[in-house]
């Protein structure tokens, strides 16, 4: 759009079906109650995932891993054979890192998300700040199998995004 609007000029642009006041108005009326419900029954009897206690900044470090091609092209082809997102597998992965971490087989983290999957009519269309960060809960269970559990995640998480217009601080 930004190209054609540059291009051609802003009247090339389709007009916007409701504008970014009506968005925030329909934010701020709709009735929040299922998703609040979801979120309770998801987040259940939860405990934080703590990994480290207090820890010095300059004891901090980032780690960068980069998968050589030829290994990015398998996972890649492993995530379509599965019909997994490759966003669904790293969750499973650092899920599989966080349990390794604090002990525990049910581990809660934090993901970004667009903010823009809810009910609310024309949101896609906007520019503007709409970003959330959404809980993932993962139970590990050893007796099952990792495809089977990173399906189970991938359908819990794309019904949870129907419900991404709460904020975190209320979920």
């Amino acid at each position: 759009d930004l190209m054609l609007a540059l291009r051609e000029g802003e009247q090339a642009l389709p007009p916007l079906r409701s504008n970014y006041a009506d968005i925030v108005r329909r934010l701020t009326a709709r009735d929040a109650e299922a998703s609040r419900r979801l979120w309770r029954e998801t987040l259940q009897d939860v405990r934080p995932t703590l990994l480290f206690g207090e820890v010095q900044d300059d004891r901090v470090q980032e780690l960068e891993m980069t998968l050589p091609p030829a290994e990015e092209r398998r996972l890649l082809t492993l995530c379509r054979e599965r019909g997994l997102t490759l966003n669904t597998v790293m969750q499973g992965i650092w899920a599989l890192q966080l349990a390794s971490c604090c002990g525990h087989q049910d581990v809660v983290f934090g993901s970004p998300v667009s903010g823009r999957f809810g009910q609310i009519e024309g949101v896609e269309e906007h520019v503007g700040l709409f970003s959330n960060t959404l809980p993932v809960r993962v139970r590990l269970q050893h007796d099952r199998s990792l495809t089977e559990q990173l399906t189970e995640l991938q359908h819990r998480q794309i019904e949870l995004l129907e419900h991404d217009d709460l904020g975190l601080g209320e979920i």
